[in-house]
């Protein structure tokens, strides 16, 4: 059995280094796979996790191929890491802001349900459009259509399949939506879907703050 050294240099003399980090490196074996190596123990445990999530069959999961029976590596499906907020708006259907304010807001109360987040958020535009006193702006109705159009937007959100599937897998998995937050947290699959990425480190990450 290869050592933590063996198998990096192995990978390095042979494969693509597509990402590294603290724990594990990134290797792209073919134009639509990766191998994800442990550097340490914390990579095994990032690696393990992430195939135990892995199992749970979602459509916001990349693919899973293959793994070592110590974890010390996984293949999954090649998945590029956005690079912007206006990128999930265009897989979503979700305005990169709103996202990030929907998964952060939904960390600090996170034992509610996505809508009831997005359904305050409508309370606070609504009452804005309410109360607004359309003389005091010099294009009073053009901020009062912005803010009708802000309520119809995030009314859309209620029934948001992306949103839906992340509480399903919340309740399953206890994943930690705060770190959706964060664009380099989601990415776009070989297939051009929509995907959650570091799964292993999302995981660690919520059991740590259960600590």
């Amino acid at each position: 059995q290869l050592s933590f050294v063996k198998k990096i240099e192995y990978l390095s003399d042979n494969f693509l280094l597509i990402g590294k980090g603290t724990d594990r490196d990134t290797y792209a074996v073919t134009s639509k796979k990766v191998i994800k190596v442990a550097l340490d123990e914390d990579g095994i445990k990032q690696n393990k996790n992430e195939i135990y999530i892995l199992k749970n069959n979602s459509f916001l999961f990349p693919k899973l191929y293959n793994y070592s029976e110590d974890y010390s590596w996984i293949e999954l499906e090649l998945v590029k890491p956005l690079n912007e907020k206006s990128e999930i708006y265009e897989l979503t259907g979700i305005e990169g802001k709103d996202f990030s304010n929907i998964m952060f807001e939904w960390s600090k109360n996170y034992n509610k349900s996505y809508k009831d987040i997005v359904q305050r958020e409508i309370e606070f535009i609504q009452e804005d459009y309410d109360t607004l006193n359309v003389k005091s702006y010099a294009d009073g109705n053009g901020v009062k259509k912005y803010l009708k159009q802000k309520i119809d937007t995030w009314q859309s959100y209620l029934k948001n399949p992306i949103l839906e599937e992340i509480e399903r897998l919340k309740k399953i998995l206890y994943i930690d939506v705060w770190e959706l937050g964060h664009p380099f947290n989601l990415g776009k699959s070989s297939s051009g879907k929509f995907v959650l990425l570091d799964l292993g480190k999302i995981k660690n990450a919520i059991n740590k703050r259960k600590c």
